[in-house]
């Protein structure tokens, strides 16, 4: 893949993941410490910037959005409420399973009838 199609398809990636609220949310808090540290200390910005009391725009905006999403996210009307049962389908006649599959039998392992663990004799030669 060349550069253009692996960045389109990470941004459609992201974009389905949700990270793009995230990124909008980190944006608006580093927005809100900026100016809060401008106004008063670094400890009370930073107070001030996550304890939810003190929300910007943008803040306002995901969290209207956010509740909005949750209100959607319930099931579709045609998905069924609870899992398919395979045993019952089977049961009933409604899933149709693959043949029985028998394990394959090889033939024993021949082995000597005697072991010796000797050598032989007379010891074999060494041709030169």
């Amino acid at each position: 893949m060349n550069g253009a199609s692996k960045f389109i398809t990470c941004t459609v990636l992201a974009l389905s993941l949700g990270l793009h609220w995230a990124l909008l949310q980190s944006m608006a808090w580093t927005g809100m410490l900026v100016q809060f540290a401008s106004e008063t200390g670094i400890v009370e910005a930073l107070q001030k910037t996550f304890d939810g009391k003190h929300p910007c725009s943008i803040c306002k905006f995901v969290q209207a959005t956010d509740q909005d999403r949750s209100q959607h996210d319930e099931a579709p009307v045609w998905l069924p409420k609870s899992k398919i049962d395979p045993i019952a389908l089977q049961q009933i006649g409604l899933l149709c399973l693959g043949p029985k599959v028998e394990p394959l039998k090889g033939r024993p392992t021949p082995c000597p009838k005697e072991i010796t663990w000797e050598p032989q004799k007379p010891p074999p030669r060494v041709l030169s």
